[in-house]
């Protein structure tokens, strides 16, 4: 499946963009902290040095007439979105070339008046200014992570609720410092009085909110988000996912992700039905709301999630009354499209290899097991690294039965704790198991090799010097293998059934 970058259309650029006076509505530094704040005061610092900078900078164009860009930057200067920026303040290559961005768009849907509208969403292509500048990382490395919520434990008389809301627009509504608009600087210039200027000069815009596109937006933006709750609205930090530290402890989980803060709480099942009679925000919900409204903020209504049972959160699905986290349903969907279209093709090349194995991961961070999958697809990539590969039987098997397998990506968060953890190793030639149900002191040394007595630990049946039963062709071994390790299903090779069927 491929987007395409669509030329800009104006009148739908604009059904996605945040209304007048709701963009560029607070400074960014504002929200960051002290160290994270110094390195945005400074662009030029983060530009390469004169010997890594290179002699071309990557070049990006803007797909848009000259007609179509004058009314999108006049609208954007209006909303406080661009502002003009002279030619002196774009840094420069080492050729002496302007290092100038691109701007594009990508088809989106968006709900209007209870009908699905086509729309545009505004790309700004920062591939040039991003190849030659340091990123600012920010809280980008901590974002929290879908799978640990699925260390969540409930007791069988216990459910969660979700409450969320999401900011509207997140990155247009935070201002970057002036001395950044050379950096973020267009490609095609306009005319003057599209920006409030005298007609019949030619101007250059540069977007002044924080750019989706430019690799540090994420850190910066979740950084000011996480101010937003946990410093304005006083949301206590212990209480946060995420990705470097443990599940908070107690019933309440907070978890900020970019423009979305949501609360998860546990409570008795019993609690269920008398908490939907009149329902009330958390208090925490009533602070960040809070929180907002003093900045200005504006928030996404039609988002809001209040006392609710299910929900969406970061691709996956919260049922609080089964004990359920899952993949979304449109994740799902997507990704037995990918995976079907990929069976279908000659050959494959890198790109395809990566994309579905990084699907495939999300996938399993909802059912570890999953997983076990994962095996011949990896030798696949390194092969396509120097060229197309032809699809093997044994990458084929991996993708049908992970496909078999995705509506089973859900983690049943009541789920008992075992007390006992086993493990089994199975081969054609042989395998075993062991279970244990404490800590070891200390490590246990290797044990001696015992003596082959031509019969089965388990079921004392008879067994061939190759510790495999009789009757079983070499092929069908290794083709049971394969599809029971698919499986994750895979009992030690010497319980496998005298007659297999």
């Amino acid at each position: 499946m491929r987007e395409y970058m669509e030329d800009l259309q104006c009148e739908k650029v604009l059904m996605a963009w945040p209304e007048v006076g709701q963009a560029a509505i607070q400074p960014i530094e504002g929200f960051l902290t002290p160290e994270t704040k110094q390195l945005l005061e400074d662009p030029m610092r983060l530009l390469l040095p004169k010997e890594k900078m290179p002699t071309n900078a990557p070049r990006s164009r803007v797909r848009a007439s000259d007609q179509e860009w004058h009314q999108i930057v006049n609208a954007a200067w209006r909303r406080g979105m661009m502002r003009p920026v002279d030619d002196s303040c774009v840094p420069r290559d080492r050729s002496g070339h302007l290092i100038t961005n691109g701007a594009g768009a990508v088809f989106k849907e968006k709900m209007i008046d209870g009908r699905q509208v086509a729309c545009q969403r505004f790309i700004s292509i920062l591939c040039p200014i991003n190849a030659v500048t340091t990123p600012i990382v920010g809280s980008q490395e901590t974002l929290p992570y879908i799978g640990q919520l699925t260390g969540i434990m409930l007791e069988e008389d216990e459910s969660l609720y979700l409450e969320s809301e999401d900011l509207q627009s997140a990155f247009n509504l935070f201002a970057v410092p002036e001395q950044w608009l050379g950096f973020f600087s267009y490609s095609k210039k306009v005319d003057g009085s599209a920006m409030g200027l005298p007609p019949g000069t030619q101007v250059r815009p540069a977007l002044s909110v924080i750019p989706m596109g430019w690799h540090s937006a994420v850190g910066l933006v979740q950084e000011a988000v996480r101010d937003l709750v946990f410093n304005r609205a006083g949301v206590p930090r212990t209480l946060s996912a995420e990705k470097n530290r443990p599940l908070p402890p107690g019933k309440s989980y907070a978890v900020v992700y970019l423009d979305n803060f949501d609360e998860i709480e546990i409570i008795k099942s019993v609690d269920v039905e008398l908490s939907q009679e009149g329902v009330v925000m958390s208090e925490h919900h009533r602070n960040f709301n809070s929180a907002c409204d003093a900045a200005g903020l504006p928030r996404n209504r039609a988002k809001q999630l209040v006392h609710a049972f299910a929900g969406g959160m970061q691709g996956g699905e919260f049922d609080g009354r089964r004990g359920i986290l899952k993949l979304g349903s449109d994740k799902l969907r997507n990704y037995l499209q990918l995976s079907l279209a990929l069976l279908a093709r000659r050959t494959w090349n890198e790109f395809h290899l990566r994309h579905w194995t990084g699907k495939t991961a999300f996938l399993a961070t909802f059912r570890r097991s999953l997983f076990s999958g994962m095996g011949c697809i990896f030798d696949l990539i390194e092969r396509s690294r120097s060229g197309d590969v032809i699809p093997t039987v044994a990458a084929a098997d991996e993708i049908v039965t992970l496909v078999c397998q995705s509506p089973l990506a859900q983690t049943n968060l009541r789920a008992i704790l075992s007390t006992e953890i086993s493990c089994t190793d199975a081969s054609p030639s042989g395998g075993g198991s062991g279970t244990a149900s404490s800590f070891a002191e200390e490590a246990p040394g290797v044990p001696e090799k015992l003596a082959f007595d031509g019969r089965c630990g388990h079921c004392a049946g008879p067994l061939d010097r190759a510790g495999i039963y009789p009757g079983l062709r070499l092929p069908e071994r290794l083709r049971l293998s394969r599809v029971l390790r698919g499986l994750h299903l895979c009992p030690p090779a010497l319980m496998w059934p005298r007659t297999p069927r």
